[in-house]
């Protein structure tokens, strides 16, 4: 309130200031006009209608020349304000330009704070795998390879060994060798950051012809035309080469089966994964679902995939695995 009535008082003051030259002159006119009158009329009467006519003609002149005085002092006073004016609408937009720049980069300052702590955790993170699957590489994966070495040793060293014990040591050396390539799997997909699935096709494209050396009275088919190479994260990597790799293990030992195919299509909005056998299926209304089935359909649910398993008496199985392909990188 205070700083209004100043104001006020301020534009008081201007107005005051300005009208002064013109209210003398205007009272310095009125006095001249009246001297000249009364001069007039006391010299003579004769005088009297000149000096009157001097008078107001003097009074009219100064009265026109106020007039004109204060046009000119308005006029030039209103270029002060207008100037004032600019200049302070001039500093705001400075001011507000300064404002939204100083803004502007201080939000890239803290995108760019947010990005270089993405990195480090994701450094700090692929160090991490790294360890991991040197400690199962050096550790377990050696432990693993002792034991294939001791039970090999123990075939050679006793040669008189019941069929019984030699079959039980030939179980433990394929479940100890089994256990290898799955832990290089794993170590595998623990290096990587992303997974490419022309990589992840090449394990199963090897895979199979493992398969097929182990299981020579099968065979194995591989059809993967693909038109885009997506990117997979690890654990997407990992889930489709497990689901695929047990449905083909099943087909191998409960199945019976002569023929084995894995078919994978890229469709407009999904990628299709089936694995096929021509075995004697089973009933999926009759029977229990076994740990291998329900590890299939937890991997499948853990990205976001679905699986349908297919099967009948004597007709074959075939799981499917659908996954969107906007779930890829």
């Amino acid at each position: 309130m205070a700083k209004k009535n100043k104001g006020k008082d301020k534009d008081k003051g201007r107005q005051t200031y300005s009208d002064y030259p013109i209210r003398t002159l205007f009272q310095i006119s009125v006095l001249v006009g009246t001297l000249t009158f009364v001069n007039g009329y006391l010299s003579s009467s004769s005088n009297l209608i000149e000096s009157m006519y001097l008078a107001f003609v003097f009074f009219s002149g100064t009265i026109i020349i106020g007039g004109l005085i204060i046009v000119t002092l308005s006029y030039l006073f209103g270029k002060v304000r207008e100037s004032e004016s600019e200049e302070m609408r001039k500093q705001i937009e400075v001011e507000q330009k300064e404002f939204f720049e100083s803004q502007l980069r201080l939000q890239e300052e803290n995108l760019l704070k947010d990005e270089i702590a993405q990195i480090n955790i994701q450094n700090k993170l692929h160090q991490e795998r790294l360890h991991i699957s040197n400690d199962l590489h050096d550790n377990i994966g050696s432990q693993l390879t002792y034991i294939i070495s001791s039970v090999d040793n123990m075939n050679h060293k006793f040669t008189e060994l019941d069929d019984k014990l030699k079959n039980k040591l030939s179980d433990i050396t394929l479940f100890t060798k089994t256990t290898i390539t799955q832990l290089r799997d794993t170590i595998w997909a623990l290096n990587k950051d992303e997974i490419s699935f022309e990589d992840l096709k090449a394990r199963l494209f090897n895979y199979i012809e493992n398969a097929k050396l182990a299981q020579q009275q099968t065979a194995f088919t591989f059809n993967g035309e693909m038109k885009t190479n997506f990117q997979l994260n690890s654990i997407q990597g990992v889930s489709i080469y497990r689901i695929v790799q047990e449905a083909i293990n099943n087909s191998m030992k409960y199945a019976a089966a002569t023929n084995v195919s894995l078919n994978i299509t890229e469709q407009k909005e999904d990628l299709i994964l089936s694995i096929k056998d021509d075995g004697i299926g089973f009933n999926i209304a009759e029977i229990d679902m076994g740990n291998g089935l329900e590890n299939m359909r937890n991997r499948a649910s853990s990205i976001g995939a679905s699986i349908d398993i297919k099967s009948s008496s004597n007709k074959g199985t075939e799981i499917v695995l659908e996954i969107a392909k906007n779930s890829f990188n």
